[in-house]
């Protein structure tokens, strides 16, 4: 522990690592604050630490605390344990995290967390995940956004057109 202290790196040296000692590591002494480094991002530290982890000792308890705290961490998990939860905490954080999602815990919720973020994220989406509503779920977030970046002026213009053919539309009812 007082190598794991001065350093998070130090856990790659340390022979007989345990769980707790990669527990401890990532969760207590993963503070930029604690380190004299102004370059460093909690986001690093958590990725040293992690990949510093013996292959035999990533469980999936300990890739969850790591990829509650850095999604990117996520690249990183052994694919045995990978799971849907894991997926989704690290998806929840980024959308870009879907691109490490296996296709098994590509769902329609992790898949549709990750486009309400950002669209760029369906260009990670398995082919063989893109249901019907996903696809529905991706149009209405496109159509949305495309109405959010229209001018005030033109959302009136539309706003105007759609009331007007309400309007017209009752009127024809009406005098039927």
């Amino acid at each position: 522990k007082l190598a794991i202290d001065k350093s998070v790196k130090a856990l790659q040296y340390v022979v007989n690592q345990t769980i707790e000692i990669c527990k401890y590591t990532l969760e207590y002494k993963c503070d930029p604050t604690q380190y004299m480094l102004f370059c460093t991002t909690k986001d690093d530290l958590i990725l040293d630490a992690f990949v510093c982890i013996k292959k035999e000792f990533q469980t999936v308890e300990i890739c969850e605390i790591a990829v509650k705290q850095c999604w990117k961490a996520l690249k990183f998990v052994k694919k045995e344990f990978q799971t849907e939860e894991i997926c989704k905490i690290a998806v929840k954080q980024c959308w870009k995290a879907l691109e490490f999602v296996k296709i098994e815990f590509q769902t329609e919720e992790i898949c549709k967390l990750a486009i309400e973020q950002d669209l760029k994220a369906f260009k990670f989406i398995e082919p063989d995940c893109i249901t019907e509503e996903v696809y529905k779920f991706f149009k209405d977030c496109e159509l949305k956004k495309y109405y959010e970046n229209l001018s005030l002026n033109v959302k009136y213009s539309v706003l105007i057109i759609v009331l007007a053919s309400i309007i017209a539309n009752s009127l024809i009812k009406f005098y039927k």
